[in-house]
């Protein structure tokens, strides 16, 4: 699935702009502040709705404007649109072929993989950003994963504003057996797609990072859940309770759970040099790639905003090499970032 037209009215400093996709890779070069990464971030929005950047996509609205619409038209004439606007009433409204749609039924339509710079260091980052990775790659490829989580996050709000009420004396410490069972449900179907993901990225992993690296290192990913028997769930929830009534706050369950980078049967944030945090990197972000198709019978858009700067020759090499067939947007300073491999690129200077 590709996209072939994007169209953007009042995003950031694009008042009014069009574009079509007309070869493979998409170059888009300029200095910096100039616009690249906002291309970056609406191709993102109409992937999964929302912003890498920001909180709320509403705060992209160019200034001194009240709305804002990223449109874009896939390969198949999928006609896609994101609307938010402030005045005369905060509205946010997704489309599929000028038909309103929920968020999560928007999600999964256009596939991306999105590469910044930041993502160097997802390694050694706090664990709520790679909960956010997984959560991101795993709703694109299943409508299940991202209704069972968002309804997992409800879940939890409610029953962490009745655990301060329980502390509070203002609510029954029963009255969160209801809560802890609901949990527990949309808790389990969370980790079950959580743990097939790494299953299934295994291989895909320790053969780009061979591939990258010219070694037989073996890259892995390690799944820290904090619920491991799914069966004891709710009991685990109990035997917790009095914990997180005096916290007010739930401990246990998806929500909580990290995974590492294990690089020959060691942690590579223990002990990993710079050149193996940004291999294990490019082999995770081409393995998302791989996972993607195989899950959906379709290839990723790859957005690579600025990444190019923070690879050595050898990396850029491999990752030129692996887009050759690979629908890709790449924002760039350095105008010889593709070197003579420019037949199938398309050049957008901003």
């Amino acid at each position: 699935m590709q996209i072939q037209k994007i169209k953007l009215e009042h995003f950031r400093n694009y008042t009014n702009f069009e574009l079509e996709f007309k070869k493979k890779v998409l170059l888009i070069k300029g200095k910096n502040a100039q616009g690249k990464t906002n291309l970056i971030e609406a191709l993102f929005a109409l992937s999964i709705g929302k912003s890498f950047r920001l909180k709320n996509l509403s705060e992209a609205i160019e200034w001194e404007q009240d709305y804002m619409r990223i449109n874009g038209i896939l390969s198949d004439k999928t006609d896609l649109e994101l609307f938010y606007s402030t005045y005369p009433r905060k509205q946010k409204v997704s489309k599929i072929n000028k038909v309103k749609k929920k968020l999560n039924d928007f999600v999964g339509n256009f596939l991306s993989v999105l590469f910044t710079p930041e993502d160097i260091d997802l390694i050694s980052a706090a664990p709520g950003l790679r909960r956010r990775f997984l959560d991101i790659l795993l709703s694109q490829v299943s409508h299940n994963y991202l209704v069972n989580l968002l309804t997992y996050q409800k879940i939890l709000k409610q029953r962490n504003k009745l655990l301060k009420a329980v502390l509070e004396k203002k609510s029954q410490e029963n009255e969160l057996d209801f809560w802890d069972m609901k949990l527990a449900e949309h808790g389990t179907e969370v980790i079950k797609e959580r743990r097939l993901f790494f299953k299934t990225i295994e291989e895909f992993l320790k053969k780009q990072y061979q591939n990258i690296s010219g070694k037989k290192d073996r890259l892995e990913l390690s799944y820290l859940a904090k619920i491991k028997n799914l069966e004891k769930y709710s009991a685990k929830l109990i035997s917790h309770r009095k914990r997180d009534i005096l916290m007010t706050e739930t401990s246990l369950g998806p929500h909580r759970d990290d995974f590492e980078f294990i690089l020959n049967d060691k942690p590579i944030n223990s002990f990993g040099s710079r050149g193996e945090y940004r291999s294990s990197i490019l082999a995770l972000k081409l393995s998302e790639v791989n996972f993607i198709e195989s899950q959906t019978g379709k290839k990723p858009i790859l957005l690579l905003d600025d990444v190019f700067s923070e690879l050595d020759s050898e990396r850029q090499k491999y990752l030129l090499e692996a887009i050759q067939n690979q629908q890709t947007v790449i924002t760039t300073t350095d105008d010889n970032v593709l070197n003579s491999n420019t037949e199938n690129v398309q050049v957008l200077e901003v």
